[in-house]
């Protein structure tokens, strides 16, 4: 779906940013990036294949490490990685991308 629909949605996101923009002429001067993860519900695996080999349950996510953070330790996870750039003074998104958790910094 995203393939067919993306245009709509960047299309949308970018109308969005430059009607924010226009309110708040600052936006943007200042960025924090960072990014996150995101654990996927599913555990991995769905179970034995007929040929028995494991078959990931969700195959666009993967293991990924995770760092300390006050909320939660550090150790692996299964699921995705949210890079963000994050507009200082409105806390808004102004970039994103989501992968593997795999996927590096």
């Amino acid at each position: 779906m995203r393939d067919r629909d993306g245009w709509a949605l960047d299309t949308c996101i970018d109308r969005v940013l430059t009607g924010l923009r226009e309110q708040f002429p600052q936006m943007g001067r200042d960025v924090a990036i960072d990014a996150s993860d995101l654990p996927a519900y599913a555990n991995g695996h769905r179970g034995h294949a007929p040929d028995d080999e494991r078959v990931p349950s969700d195959p666009d996510a993967s293991c990924g490490y995770r760092s300390a953070v006050s909320t939660r330790g550090k150790g692996g996870f299964y699921g995705y990685k949210v890079h963000a750039a994050v507009d200082v003074a409105t806390d808004l998104p102004l970039a994103w991308k989501i992968g593997p958790a795999r996927t590096p910094r």
